[in-house]
């Protein structure tokens, strides 16, 4: 095939390096350089979901958190209940109603929020109603102590009754400091701490026996 030189326009050979006609050097410059190879997929990437839907997001190990607006707006009402009810009836309140409104406000939060409690959660809630139910119950007893002396004469007497009763000269001191006000203060004080242990241990364990109870039949 001949190509025309690029002087003198003569007729020369494609691979001729000179022109026959003039001696002009014949250089060559490529059209256009070739193109690039495409880039090879990213296997390290992640494929996309199937039909552009985007894939949920791993459920933290912890489980889902508590919606604790959600979870009093149920759960309060049944815990002062129980709790003012321990406060006239101790056997009735504490024993049978606290743990019964306990189970009865995480079953309620179990079936409306639709997620499976650990028994942790559980525990947590739990706590939270014990927590609740022991105000009611203080605010109703003392406000009883306040209200009426023969209720407070009461309390001193039967521990006055259990005191004496035990040879230890420390049971004789705690008599005679209830007959004052400020030993009857600190007896009341103790008395609650007390109280409010008990009510926290027992709304907690009664709280993860719920949510796994509750848990293990969605299963």
């Amino acid at each position: 095939m001949e190509i025309p030189c690029y002087r003198c326009n003569a007729s020369i050979a494609e691979d001729a390096s000179f022109c026959p006609a003039c001696g002009a050097p014949q250089i060559r410059v490529a059209s256009q350089s070739e193109p690039e190879p495409a880039p090879s997929p990213d296997t390290t990437s992640e494929p996309p979901s199937a039909a552009g839907v985007p894939t949920r997001a791993a459920v933290a190990p912890g489980g889902p958190d508590i919606n604790w607006k959600d979870f009093l707006r149920t759960a309060w009402p049944l815990a002062v209940l129980a709790g003012l009810t321990a406060g006239w009836n101790a056997l009735l309140g504490f024993l049978i109603l606290l743990p019964v409104s306990v189970a009865m406000g995480i079953w309620l939060y179990y079936k409306r929020s639709g997620v499976t409690l650990r028994a942790g959660q559980g525990a947590k809630l739990g706590l939270a109603m014990g927590l609740i139910s022991f105000f009611a119950s203080a605010a109703l007893t003392l406000a009883g102590i306040a209200s009426s002396g023969a209720i407070r004469q009461e309390m001193i007497q039967r521990v006055t009754a259990a005191a004496s009763r035990n040879p230890d000269p420390q049971a004789q001191q705690l008599i005679s400091l209830l007959n004052t006000p400020q030993g009857f203060a600190a007896f009341m004080g103790l008395l609650l701490v007390f109280t409010m242990v008990i009510f926290l241990v027992f709304t907690a364990i009664t709280g993860a026996v719920a949510a796994s109870t509750f848990g293990h039949k969605k299963q």
